[in-house]
């Protein structure tokens, strides 16, 4: 690879010095041709110096398809290595880490314990707890509780310092990243939407359906890309500023919710959203996700009657455990 690139450096070079080389000549052999029909009378001084603006344009126009054929070269290089890259047999990479097909959503929290560094307080300390499948659980707690942080070790973006997360029995740090593609489906704070089209951003999973995506999108609310002319080709430019804050938490949580996950990892999903339509979507909510398992992360009070279970968290301990009807009493 570090050959190849050599190669398309080089052949740029070349290139490169090839083109200014004919360039020069040619406008000089232009003013030296025109010199001499300017004496002859043959042309005038005005025809010479269009002649000379039309032959550096076109020089220019030349070099630059020099320069885009070789940007063309080197991206095919580096999209051929990122293919590659993710056709990669996974279990040849890791042969220890273990795949599974199916996954019911049972969780095992035992004994885990997180923090940064070893200078650092304990973020998670010691938690043990147990999700049956299927069962929607709200993880509530003031700032700085650990509720991200438990997520984040749920859905692998963090490693327990100690402890372990057993999902089906299977150790979470012993699975494959298939599993984790294929069974986790994560909306976190930070998640965006890639540069492309709402349709490229729905086709990261293979599994998504068009007709699951629309209904996803339906589910919540998302009336603005349904409505439009364009649809699914609704164009996302950089960053998603044409979206608001809003639109953009409803289509990532449509797009969690296409995926056929057996669990689902929000961590307040809804956030920029009005009452109305988190109340609108989570009470459609059992179409998509009925018998799968949610754990989600909120500070709406509102939204726990929708949940089985709610944890309280607060110095990454759980405080209490109980039904939403207790905790709202």
């Amino acid at each position: 690879q570090s050959y190849l690139n050599l190669k398309i450096r080089k052949l740029n070079l070349i290139y490169q010095s090839i083109l200014g080389s004919m360039s020069s000549i040619t406008q000089i052999t232009i003013m030296v041709i025109a010199f001499f029909m300017v004496i002859k009378g043959d042309v005038t001084t005005g025809a010479i110096v269009s002649s000379v603006i039309v032959s550096g344009r076109i020089s220019g126009i030349i070099s630059n398809f020099s320069s885009t054929l070789i940007s063309i070269l080197s991206a095919e290089k580096t999209g051929k290595d990122l293919l590659s890259f993710f056709d990669e047999d996974q279990a040849e990479k890791t042969p220890a880490l273990q795949s599974i097909s199916k996954c019911n959503g049972d969780i095992s929290i035992r004994g885990v314990s997180y923090q940064y560094d070893a200078q650092s307080p304990m973020i998670i300390n010691r938690l043990s707890i147990d999700i049956p499948a299927g069962q929607r659980v709200a993880v509530v707690g003031e700032c700085g509780a650990g509720k991200s942080s438990l997520l984040g070790m749920l859905s692998g973006y963090l490693s327990p310092t100690d402890g372990a997360i057993l999902y089906d029995g299977y150790n979470l740090g012993h699975l494959s990243q298939n599993f984790f593609s294929q069974h986790l489906s994560v909306v976190t704070t930070h998640d965006v939407l890639f540069t492309g089209t709402i349709e490229s951003n729905f086709a990261l999973k293979p599994q998504n359906d068009r007709g699951r995506v629309l209904k996803a999108l339906h589910l919540a609310n998302c009336g603005f890309i349904l409505q439009h002319p364009m649809g699914l080709k609704f164009p996302v430019n950089f960053m998603a500023k044409n979206l608001s804050s809003g639109q953009q938490q409803q289509l990532l949580l449509a797009r969690s919710l296409s995926s056929n996950a057996s669990v689902f990892l929000w961590d307040e999903p809804t956030s920029n959203l009005d009452e109305n339509t988190e109340k609108q979507i989570f009470d459609n909510l059992d179409e998509f996700i009925h018998g799968k398992t949610l754990i989600m992360v909120t500070h709406r009070r509102y939204l726990i009657k929708y949940f089985d279970r709610v944890l309280v968290m607060k110095g990454g301990k759980i405080i209490r455990d109980c039904s939403p009807d207790k905790l709202l009493m």
